[in-house]
């Protein structure tokens, strides 16, 4: 195959469908944003990141953080 032309700019099309994940959401977080979540949603925020990093959703570098807020609640961070 030839090198085809390479264009710069061409701003990506959005999904013809979209994810059927719960937790598609993540990919709208930006680096220093957050949420709070239950005590028992917390460890399930941490193995959703690594499931979508690993279906190539989310980017490697992907990484949230999480401490406890008040009795029964927690927050997590995007930190990269």
């Amino acid at each position: 195959m030839l090198k085809p032309p390479i264009q710069k700019g061409i701003p990506l099309a959005p999904q013809e469908r979209p994810r059927g994940s719960k937790w598609a959401w993540l990919s709208d977080l930006e680096v220093g944003d957050s949420f709070t979540c239950s005590r028992a949603d917390a460890p399930r925020v941490g193995a959703a990141v690594q499931q979508q990093r690993n279906a190539g959703w989310l980017p490697e570098e992907y990484k949230v953080s999480r401490r406890p807020e008040g009795e029964d609640r927690y927050r997590v961070w995007r930190v990269s």
